[in-house]
């Protein structure tokens, strides 16, 4: 019984024994009047009547808040016990995560030194191959050069997910890398017999980021454009404005008559290998490309998207962040 409870029933027991004297000074006071005698007795039954009343029910009070506790002390006995396993489960999936990541990582650098050896043999192949020109077929010659860039984009990727291709961040300015990169692409064009040619509405559009992941985006992206297009001019419009979700961006949207494409080859443009032939047969595949062209633009926590306009074109829509140097630096104090 509690504290409490004892001392209700102190009370109860007390104003018995207050009304008690009472009723004894009463009767003394009045022993010729019987009348009045048998009422002070009666009083002082139905007082103790109820003092004793007050006490029964003080106890069975007593004995639920006893219970009571039993009941919460097991409930906490059982919340810790449950956060003890949470906790347990907790870091065995941390090391379990751990030794996935781990496995992953070897698993990535295997895919690099593999990629390697490839490329190095592909381009041993390649030299043998040129010095048989007009003997080996150009079919043979381009199936070779096409599994050189195979093995160099399974490099890239690998060193990719190992977040071994970022350096560090710098303020680039995009219009003059993207000319830099389609100069570069230039006799890719010139094969494909397609011109590139640049919207910039902007004076000048600086954007704060890993300049190779950049440099390795842009070039990607135009090289894609190039090998899908059918053979005509390829539109870049760019542009600086105020996004509602994702702050200052520029945009970058390519317009161009592609190729054909099945439903199945836009879907899985962005998620596997392209493999495309011109009419004449012969493989003219991006590869790899568009697939790190994806990877690349979600680390640079930009979007991709592509689409058939209503004029029949074909579009590629990339939106990046335009972070400045303070904004990254407040970013990295945040997280």
């Amino acid at each position: 019984m509690s504290r409490q409870h004892w001392v209700r029933l102190c009370f109860a027991f007390s104003g018995v024994l207050l009304l008690g004297l009472i009723v004894f000074y009463i009767t003394l006071m009045t022993r010729q009047n019987s009348v009045l005698m048998a009422s002070t007795l009666v009083i002082l039954v139905l007082v103790l009547l109820s003092g004793l009343m007050a006490a029964a029910g003080s106890r069975t009070l007593g004995d639920q808040l006893r219970k009571e506790q039993t009941r919460l002390k097991r409930i906490l006995e059982e919340n810790h016990l449950t956060a003890e396993k949470l906790e347990y489960d907790a870091s065995t999936a941390i090391a379990q995560r751990r030794m996935m990541m781990k496995e992953v990582e070897n698993k990535d650098r295997l895919l690099v030194r593999m990629a390697e050896i490839l490329e190095t043999a592909m381009n041993e192949q390649q030299q043998e191959v040129s010095l048989l020109a007009g003997v080996v077929s150009d079919e043979f010659v381009n199936r070779t050069e096409l599994l050189s860039k195979y093995a160099k984009d399974l490099g890239v990727l690998g060193l990719f997910h190992l977040n071994e291709l970022k350096g560090a961040k710098e303020s680039v300015r995009f219009e003059y890398l993207l000319e830099k990169e389609i100069v570069r692409l230039e006799p890719l064009s010139q094969t494909f017999g397609v011109k590139v040619m640049v919207e910039n509405e902007e004076e000048q559009i600086s954007v704060y980021a890993h300049r190779e992941q950049l440099e390795n985006f842009t070039h990607r992206l135009l090289e894609t454009a190039i090998r899908i297009s059918a053979g005509t001019q390829i539109n870049i419009h760019l542009i600086s404005y105020h996004d509602a979700e994702m702050g200052e961006v520029v945009r970058i949207q390519l317009r161009m008559n592609s190729r054909e494409l099945d439903t199945s080859q836009r879907q899985q443009l962005f998620l596997q290998y392209l493999q495309l032939r011109d009419s004449d047969g012969r493989d003219i595949s991006p590869g790899l490309s568009p697939v790190i062209v994806q990877a690349l633009v979600n680390s640079m926590g930009g979007q991709i998207s592509h689409d058939i306009r209503d004029d029949g074109q074909f579009e590629f829509l990339v939106l990046l962040p335009l972070l400045s140097e303070t904004s990254d630096r407040r970013s990295e104090e945040v997280y």
